[in-house]
């Protein structure tokens, strides 16, 4: 049910930064087979750095949120059996 009322604010979250002109789809190119057959990872120095979304962090704070919980679940779970 959790997972219902994420979904359905992500998706709202999407289709509101949709209307605000925030998020566009420019068509996909698709790159030729010897372009995939030769592509390699350009140095990491010149990538630049990813921009965080608030979709990624929203969804970046309920990993952890659900890794905080499943790390306590498992200390009570060593704690309980020790005793």
């Amino acid at each position: 049910i959790i997972g219902i009322i994420f979904w359905i604010a992500n998706m709202a979250l999407h289709a509101y930064r949709v209307a605000k002109g925030e998020i566009y789809s420019e068509p996909e190119v698709k790159p030729s087979r010897k372009q995939l057959d030769h592509w390699r990872m350009p140095p990491l120095i010149k990538l630049k750095p990813m921009k965080i979304s608030g979709t990624n962090r929203m969804w970046m704070a309920i990993l952890r949120a659900y890794l905080l919980i499943a790390i306590c679940m498992v200390i009570f779970k060593v704690f309980q059996l020790s005793i």
